[in-house]
């Protein structure tokens, strides 16, 4: 799931062979980040291919629980 930016944080500094502690702390928050809006994202495809607008998210259809948002929000937060 990592994506490139994720990947570059990750990395050592070329010229000190070391790794900062704050770029390794946002590549762990985009990860984070990234796993809580994927229920998110999955919604939106299922919408998009059945169609739905906008205001029309319920019932069978509403794939994103309340748990989902809870981790959204926890990401959000810095809590994962």
């Amino acid at each position: 799931m990592s994506n490139d930016l994720v990947k570059r944080l990750r990395a050592e500094d070329p010229e000190t062979g070391l790794r900062h502690s704050i770029a390794s702390e946002a590549a762990d928050r985009i990860e984070a980040l990234e796993r809580a809006l994927l229920p998110f994202a999955k919604a939106a495809d299922d919408l998009d291919e059945e169609a739905w607008d906008n205001l029309h998210i319920e019932g069978s259809n509403a794939d994103v629980t309340g748990e989902h948002c809870r981790a959204a929000r926890a990401a959000l937060e810095g809590k994962d």
